[in-house]
């Protein structure tokens, strides 16, 4: 479970897909920290088993040792996943105080941008977490000055930066107080420009939490957005991102998309529409050449209503925002 404390990488996932999230991501970041930290990679010799080299094994005590030895592969990796108890959210923790969440995300994201391959299909955004601690201004502020000021001050010219902040299933929380006690750690030289950050401020609430982290060309990477660096989600499950979502407080969490259903309705529709005038046609194959004629006016006016009431505008409406991930 998420605690007080913790540092790594929070994950954003379509609502049901964490698991296999979860997954993909840990295989690839770890490669980046095998890379860069090799020191941290967890690697451990297994000891030898007496009982199995004496020919004599006690199931029990075998199975008690096998638990042992998968909790002690747990405690010797230098990541995994934690519980946030929030759904589409996931948290990879770092055990391991050399591995740097910015530098992680920063190198993972640098290359999805350039090779336009993400080698994950249902993470949406990661977002570097430096620390963990509870969602007061003073605790914020306790922990996020170091950060900060290891920052900017190895900066040798002015930048811009902004406070990328997000609630999910918190309604107590300070928003300004919490945004502000960030905001006035940052040396008075640098300015804010939401519209191009160039260093962004996460302050990410979740339940009684709150998350502290920085990352570096928040503007040029897209916002941290793994599937619109990657070509608006291209290999993505068909799910909905809705800005609605997003500003509910559930970010990212995709709803089922359906474009399918509407438009399988209005086959239906159109098919029952047009036996129904096959029948009258053939009741009506002796009437008169202007009651022909009306019934083929008529037969028109459908066609036209049933595309303007549920037709292909609506649907390729929908099917842009799919596609557009924010």
């Amino acid at each position: 479970m998420l605690k007080s404390g913790m540092r790594g990488i929070l994950i954003t996932t379509p609502q049901q897909f964490e698991r296999k999230a979860q997954n993909e991501v840990l295989q690839v970041i770890k490669v980046f920290v095998d890379n860069l930290y090799p020191t941290a990679s967890g690697k451990r010799e297994d000891s030898d088993d007496d009982d199995v080299h004496s020919g004599v094994v006690d199931v029990a005590k075998q199975l008690a040792k096998e638990k042992e030895k998968m909790k002690a592969d747990a405690r010797a990796c230098p990541m995994y996943f934690v519980s946030t108890g929030c759904k589409g959210v996931s948290f990879l923790r770092f055990t391991d105080a050399q591995i740097d969440p910015s530098k992680i995300v920063h190198e993972y994201l640098s290359s999805v941008k350039q090779t336009k391959c993400a080698q994950t299909r249902y993470c949406i955004r990661m977002i570097p977490v430096h620390m963990t601690t509870h969602p007061s201004p003073e605790e914020l502020k306790h922990i996020a000055r170091p950060i900060v000021h290891s920052k900017f001050d190895a900066l040798t010219t002015p930048t811009q930066y902004g406070v990328v902040y997000k609630v999910r299933n918190n309604n107590k929380a300070d928003r300004l107080a919490l945004i502000n006690a960030v905001a006035e750690l940052v040396p008075p030289q640098h300015s804010v420009n939401l519209s191009h950050i160039r260093i962004a401020l996460f302050v990410q609430v979740i339940k009684g939490l709150c998350l502290f982290g920085i990352g570096e060309d928040f503007d040029v990477l897209s916002g941290y957005n793994v599937q619109t660096l990657t070509g608006a989600g291209a290999g993505a499950p068909k799910r909905k991102q809705s800005n609605e979502a997003e500003e509910a407080g559930d970010e990212d969490a995709a709803e089922p998309s359906d474009g399918d259903e509407t438009e399988q309705k209005q086959k239906n529709q159109k098919q029952k529409k047009a036996k129904t005038d096959r029948s009258k046609g053939s009741e009506k194959s002796e009437s008169s050449s202007a009651k022909v004629t009306e019934n083929s006016e008529s037969k028109s006016g459908v066609s036209a209503e049933s595309s303007d009431n549920g037709g292909g505008a609506d649907t390729k409406g929908e099917e842009a925002d799919v596609t557009k991930v924010v």
